[in-house]
């Protein structure tokens, strides 16, 4: 998904309150698409990696991620490198 930083800025300046529920809200539904994945993978691929810079989210991403996975009865591990 491409990102033009004139209109997340505009949007931002307009409502910011709106614009942080909805960023909040697309991370969620990506997070609750991302564990449905996992799940319906989980016999052929059942290792996730989570990568990216420092600061960027991976600890938090990867907790909520494993959280959403074990309500469905799968068992997780998260594995820090």
């Amino acid at each position: 998904m491409a990102y033009l930083l004139n209109k997340i800025n505009q949007r931002a300046s307009n409502d910011p309150v709106k614009f942080l529920r909805e960023c909040d809200a697309f991370y969620e539904n990506q997070l609750n698409e991302g564990a449905k994945r996992i799940i319906d993978h989980a016999s052929v691929s059942p290792i996730v990696f989570v990568s990216g810079p420092s600061g960027s989210g991976k600890t938090t991403t990867a907790l909520k991620l494993e959280r959403l996975v074990e309500a469905h009865g799968a068992e997780t591990h998260i594995v820090a490198l």
